[in-house]
C-alpha cells in the first residue's frame, strides 16, 4: 500500500469559484485549524464529496480539504470518525477509507488511502487496535488492523449492515436490509473475542439505520417504505442489559438522526427536532429550532449541527445552542451528512 506524507492543502475561496473548481491553495492559520469536521456526501457518481473544517470558536470555516487540489475526496462521503488523532473518512462509492492525521497543532496531514474495492463501505467503529467497517458489498463487516491498515478478517451478517457502535468488547450493528434488498428489522450483538461471534439478535422496527448509545439504552432510528413507496419513520430502544425492546412508529414522513444534549434524546422528524418521551413518542412541547430541508443532525453535547440540503451544492450547516439560538451558519458542499470532533 502506498503511503503519502504531505501537508494537506486547505482551499479557501469564493463559493462561485469553488464550485467551478477554480481554487487557490492557502495555508491554515493555527487558530483556524479545525476542531470540528463536516463531511458532505456529494451527488452519486459525481465525485464531488467534500470535507470541511470548523474551528473551535465556531467562527471560521476551511475547505474543501484535500491532500492536493488535483486529488478530490471522491464519490459519496458516507461517514467518518476520529481515533487516536486520526480522522477516518469512509467513501462509499469510491470504495476507499481515507485517513488524515489531525493530531498536530499546526497542520493536517494526509496519511494514506485504503483501497477496499467492491465493498461499498458504510460506517466505522473501533475496539482496541481494530477498526470495524460495515460493508454492503460483502454483506458483512471488515476488520482492519489500525497499525498495518490491512484487512485481517471479515464478519458475515447475511444482510446489509448500517451503523454500528462498540461497547465493552461488543459490537451492536443495525441490519438495514436482508441479502435480497428487502427491509430487515434486526440489530445484532457481536462479541469481539478471538473469533467474533453473533451472540444476540434484537428485533426492532423495519429499516434500522442510525444508532445512539446512552448508558444501557441503545436508540435506533427506523425508516422503511410500504408497497406504494410511502416512507414511514420511527424509533426503537434496546436495553442491552436486560434485553428488552420497545418501539414507536412516528408515522408517514422522514427522519435523519438522533442526538443527546443536556441529558435528553432528540430525534428529527419531518423537519422538526423533538425531544423523545420515555415511551419514545415525540414531545411536541419541547422542540428545538425551526428548520427546512433537514438532511442530517449531530451534537457534541454542547452544540447541535443541522445540515440542510436541496441536493445541489452549495448547502448549509447551522450550528445552534441547546436553547435553539443560532451560533453560526456555514456554506458547504452538497449533502452535509456526517460530523465529528477532533
Amino acid at each position: 500500500m502506498k503511503k503519502f506524507r504531505m501537508l494537506l492543502v486547505v482551499i479557501l475561496s469564493l463559493m462561485a469559484l469553488l464550485f467551478n473548481g477554480c481554487t487557490d491553495p492557502k495555508e491554515t492559520k493555527n487558530d483556524d485549524l479545525p476542531e470540528y469536521f463536516v463531511l458532505c456526501e456529494g451527488n452519486f457518481q459525481q465525485s464531488n464529496a467534500s470535507l470541511w473544517g470548523i474551528n473551535q470558536d465556531l467562527d471560521s470555516l476551511t475547505g474543501p480539504i484535500h491532500w492536493n487540489s488535483a486529488n478530490p475526496l471522491g464519490d459519496v462521503g458516507q461517514s467518518m470518525a476520529v481515533k487516536d488523532g486520526r480522522l477516518f473518512v469512509v467513501m462509499n462509492n469510491s470504495h476507499t477509507l481515507e485517513i488524515i492525521d489531525v493530531s498536530l497543532e499546526d497542520s493536517l496531514v494526509f496519511e494514506t488511502s485504503i483501497d477496499i474495492s467492491g465493498m461499498s463501505p458504510r460506517y466505522i467503529a473501533f475496539n482496541e487496535n481494530n477498526a470495524y467497517l460495515t460493508a454492503w458489498g460483502i454483506k458483512g463487516i471488515a476488520v482492519i488492523n489500525l497499525q498495518t491498515y490491512e484487512i485481517t478478517d471479515t464478519i458475515s451478517v447475511n444482510g446489509l449492515p448500517e451503523d454500528l457502535i462498540c461497547k465493552d468488547g461488543k459490537l451492536f450493528v443495525a441490519l438495514n436490509m436482508n441479502p435480497y434488498w428487502q427491509p430487515e428489522n434486526k440489530v445484532l450483538e457481536i462479541s469481539l473475542n478471538s473469533t467474533p461471534t453473533i451472540t444476540d439478535t434484537f428485533e426492532v422496527m423495519n429499516g434500522p439505520e442510525k444508532l445512539l448509545l446512552d448508558g444501557d439504552n441503545l436508540f435506533v432510528t427506523n425508516v422503511y417504505y410500504d408497497a406504494s413507496w410511502n416512507k414511514y419513520s420511527g424509533v426503537s430502544k434496546i436495553n442491552i442489559n436486560n434485553k428488552s425492546v420497545i418501539q414507536k412508529l412516528h408515522g408517514a414522513g422522514s427522519t435523519s438522526d438522533l442526538i443527546k444534549i443536556d441529558g435528553k434524546i432528540y430525534q428529527n422528524f419531518n423537519n422538526e427536532i423533538y425531544e423523545l418521551n420515555n415511551d419514545l413518542s415525540l414531545n411536541s412541547a419541547n422542540k428545538i429550532g425551526d428548520f427546512n430541508n433537514i438532511y442530517s443532525m449531530w451534537s457534541d453535547d454542547d452544540y447541535i449541527f443541522v445540515g440542510q440540503s436541496d441536493y445541489i451544492a452549495p448547502d448549509t450547516v447551522i450550528v445552534i445552542e441547546s436553547n435553539g439560538e443560532v451560533k453560526n451558519t456555514f456554506t458547504v458542499g452538497a449533502l452535509p451528512g456526517a460530523y465529528c470532533k477532533k
